[in-house]
């Protein structure tokens, strides 16, 4: 709804940082859907299970669940938040395909 009120040259950047539980499939289909969200960051404490589960709805080529123009991973960078434990977060960078890309990619 605030989106929709905003000019559609700006370029939008999401920042998103879920529980242990990941991002909620709501929140993955309005990212997804809004493509006037250009880059999303995405920061985990759960990088080897829901980060990785939701990078790859992010990701995937778009469906009735998940519509618009996928993301794609573009940074990464392991954060040592809590020295002397085997827990790391991780920030994960994502950009949206531009139309060539996508055009590309479902054509190959």
């Amino acid at each position: 709804e605030t989106m929709k009120d905003l000019p559609r040259h700006v370029p939008i950047v999401a920042v998103v940082d879920p529980a242990r539980d990941g991002l909620h499939n709501a929140v993955i289909k309005s990212l997804r859907a809004n493509e006037g969200i250009q880059r999303l960051v995405y920061v985990s404490c759960n990088p080897t299970a829901t980060l990785v589960r939701d990078a790859g709805m992010l990701c995937s080529p778009p469906t009735k669940k998940y519509p618009g123009r996928p993301f794609k991973p573009t940074m990464s960078q392991p954060v040592d938040m809590f020295p002397l434990t085997k827990h790391c977060e991780m920030v994960m960078t994502f950009d949206r395909m531009s139309e060539e890309e996508f055009e590309k990619s479902t054509t190959e």
